[in-house]
């Protein structure tokens, strides 16, 4: 899709969201905030579908920023919570073909030391997915992988909604809301720090040592003769989302010990 496209997409689109949120506040101030809630549900669960299309559809950027919009119950009606939520879990892969090509370039004539690798993800997030590997050593580990053409998108991407989200905050209605801005001058500092995976395996190894003390917590393996600055290679470890508490529960493992250690962990 040409820039221009793109960005006129982006401005309709975020144009049409902050009128909504507009036209909320000001029936709320008439006749009372649930009123208003009711009243304007279907439009924001249309505008949040949209939004989750678009961010599917661009991929990178959009569902980066999608995803921290998810966690901002402070800013966005329900229907934006429960619909783009589902991109934490369930961000589309990229084809098998296309990630192998990035697995080629990056490892050369070491590919050779693999006896296989899944093409279906086990994961996949906003720049890069996860599959499982196998050494020919017997050794299970996973690749994360960076998404192809992610790096030449996206400051395509942070430059289309740089400049959609400064000509809406420049009308009369949003001046005094510049939070989208701020929000996306933060996601343009931090994100190119992901996108170099060497980062990310100093980072595991940091945090794996400042843990140490925690004899119940398991941190990965980093791989680093199979790590690069677009792969970055783990050990397996198989697990289970702290929010599959039919699972865990199963296990008898203890609500109230797990939210301690929850608590220990996340003060240490």
């Amino acid at each position: 899709m040409k820039i221009k496209k793109r960005f006129f997409k982006v401005l309709l689109l975020f144009l049409r969201i902050f009128l909504s949120f507009w036209k909320e506040i000001k029936i709320s101030q008439k006749k009372g905030y649930k009123y208003a809630e009711q009243k304007m549900l279907k439009r924001h669960t249309k505008d949040a579908k949209a939004l989750y299309d678009l961010s599917v559809n661009f991929g990178g950027v959009m569902i980066k920023l999608c995803q921290y919009f998810s966690t901002r119950r402070d800013m966005f009606p329900d229907p934006y919570i429960k619909i783009l939520s589902g991109l934490q879990d369930a961000v589309p892969p990229v084809n098998f073909d296309a990630i192998y090509s990035v697995i080629k370039t990056e490892y050369g004539d070491k590919i050779n030391e693999f006896e296989s690798i899944d093409q279906n993800s086990i994961a996949s997030a906003s720049l890069g997915q996860v599959h499982k590997a196998r050494l020919k050593n017997g050794k299970n580990l996973i690749l994360k992988i960076l998404k192809p053409d992610v790096e030449k998108d996206i400051d395509a991407d942070f430059a289309i909604l740089y400049l959609a989200f400064k000509a809406i905050s420049k009308l009369k209605v949003f001046k005094q809301n510049n939070e989208f801005v701020e929000i996306l001058e933060e996601s343009i500092r931090v994100t190119g720090d992901e996108l170099n995976f060497e980062r990310e395996a100093y980072i595991a190894e940091r945090f794996k040592r400042g843990m140490s003390e925690f004899s119940y917590i398991k941190i990965p393996e980093i791989y680093h003769e199979f790590t690069t600055r677009k792969i970055l290679a783990m050990e397996y470890v198989e697990g289970d989302k702290i929010t599959n508490s039919d699972i865990w529960e199963q296990r008898a493992n203890d609500p109230v010990v797990i939210s301690r250690r929850l608590i220990e962990i996340y003060f240490h």
